[in-house]
C-alpha cells in the first residue's frame, strides 16, 4: 500500500491565492469608493474604465474559490467540518478581542458577539457550509451520473440562477450570494473536469478569452452606466454568464500549470483566513476607508501601487495570524478524528 502523501497541485493552489487577492481588490474598488457614475465617465473616462476593469476582475474571486472546491471535490468528514468551524471561530473570537482592546469606546456586548457567531458578517461561510453539507450528494452525481442527466441538471440550474439570480435577485440572494449559485459552480467545475471540456483550446487561447471576457464586462458596464447604475451593475454579479464563463476558463488555464512550490502551497493554506480577517466588521471598515483615502489622495500609478501594497499587506497579515491558528489546531486532539 502506498502511504506517500500526495502533493497538492501548485497550479490550482496559486489560483486559490489569486482568488483571495481578487477579493481584496473587489473590496478596495466599488465597495470603498462607489460605482463610477456617468459624470465620472465623462470627466475622467480612463480612471472610470480602470475601476470598472478591476471590479470585473474582482468579481471572479468568489466563484473561483468555489470552483476549486468542485474541481477536486469536497471530502466531507468530521475533521474537515470541525477544522473549518474552528478557523472561523478562531478569527471571530480573536478579532473581537482585538476590537475591544484597540477601540477606546468599545465595550463587550453579548448580543454583538452572538451577531458575529451567527455569521451575519460572513455570508460566504454560511453558503459554503450549505455546500459542504450537500457535497456528498453532489459528488454522487459527479461520479455516477451519466452525461445526459448531468448536463440536464446543470442546464436547469443555469436557467434558474440566470432568471432569478442574475436578472432578478429579489429572493435568490443579492448578486448571486446564494448556496444555489455555489451548488451550480461546484457542479460546473466537476463537469468541466470530468468531461475535459475546453481541452481543444490552447493555453494562449484560454488566456485571450479570459482577458476578452473581462474587458467585455468592463465595456458593457462602462457604456451601461450612462443609462443607469442598475444596468451597469448587472454585469457585476456572481450569477452573470460572463463571470461564470470567465471563472471556468481561468480555472482550466490554471489547472494546466504543472509545477510544485512549497511557498505557493503554504501561502494557499491560509487563503481563507484572508477573507475571515478582511470582512470582520471593524477590520473591513478600516480597510475600505484606507482604500478610499488612497484613491482620493493619489492618482495614476502611485494610486495603483498603494492599493497593491494594501492588498498584499492584508494577505501577509492574515497569513501570519493564521499560523497561530494552525499551531493551536495542531495541538488539539480534535484534528485526529
Amino acid at each position: 500500500m502506498n502511504n506517500v502523501k500526495k502533493k497538492r497541485d501548485s497550479g490550482m493552489e496559486l489560483l486559490r491565492i489569486v482568488a483571495m487577492l481578487l477579493v481584496l481588490i473587489l473590496h478596495a474598488d466599488f465597495v470603498a469608493i462607489g460605482t463610477p457614475t456617468a459624470t465620472d465617465v465623462a470627466s475622467d473616462g480612463l480612471s472610470a474604465f480602470a475601476r470598472f476593469f478591476f471590479e470585473a476582475a474582482g468579481f471572479l474571486s468568489v466563484n473561483l474559490f468555489v470552483f476549486i472546491s468542485g474541481w477536486y471535490g469536497i471530502k466531507a468528514n468530521k475533521r474537515g467540518i470541525l477544522g473549518l468551524l474552528f478557523q472561523v471561530l478562531f478569527f471571530i473570537v480573536l478579532l473581537y478581542g482585538v476590537n475591544l482592546c484597540v477601540i477606546p469606546d468599545a465595550h463587550f456586548s453579548l448580543s454583538y458577539l452572538c451577531h458575529l457567531l451567527r455569521l451575519d458578517s460572513y455570508w460566504f461561510v454560511r453558503s459554503y457550509l450549505v455546500l459542504y453539507c450537500l457535497s456528498p450528494m453532489l459528488n454522487g452525481l459527479i461520479d455516477n451520473g451519466n452525461r445526459r442527466q448531468y448536463t440536464l441538471i446543470l442546464g436547469c440550474l443555469f436557467v434558474v440562477q440566470s432568471l432569478f439570480g442574475w436578472l432578478d435577485s429579489s429572493w435568490y440572494g443579492a448578486d448571486g450570494d446564494s448556496p444555489l449559485t455555489f451548488v451550480f459552480v461546484y457542479l460546473l467545475a466537476g463537469y468541466v473536469r470530468k468531461y475535459n471540456v475546453f481541452s481543444g483550446l490552447s493555453s494562449s487561447m484560454l488566456s485571450l478569452c479570459v482577458v476578452g471576457l473581462v474587458l467585455l464586462s468592463t465595456f458593457l458596464a462602462f457604456v451601461s452606466v450612462n443609462v443607469s447604475a442598475t444596468l451597469a451593475n448587472l454585469w457585476y454579479k456572481h450569477t452573470s454568464p460572463l463571470v461564470l464563463l470567465s471563472v471556468t476558463l481561468t480555472a482550466v488555464l490554471f489547472s494546466r500549470l504543472r509545477f510544485y512550490s512549497k511557498v505557493v502551497n503554504t501561502l494557499a493554506t491560509s487563503a481563507f483566513a484572508v477573507y475571515l480577517l478582511n470582512v470582520f466588521p471593524f477590520v473591513f471598515e478600516k480597510y475600505i476607508s484606507t482604500a478610499a483615502y488612497i484613491f482620493h489622495t493619489y492618482s495614476g500609478l502611485c494610486c495603483l501601487l498603494c492599493i497593491s501594497g494594501l492588498v498584499v499587506a492584508s494577505y501577509i497579515v492574515a497569513f501570519l495570524i493564521d499560523q497561530i491558528r494552525i499551531i493551536v489546531w495542531n495541538r488539539l486532539k480534535i484534528n485526529k478524528i
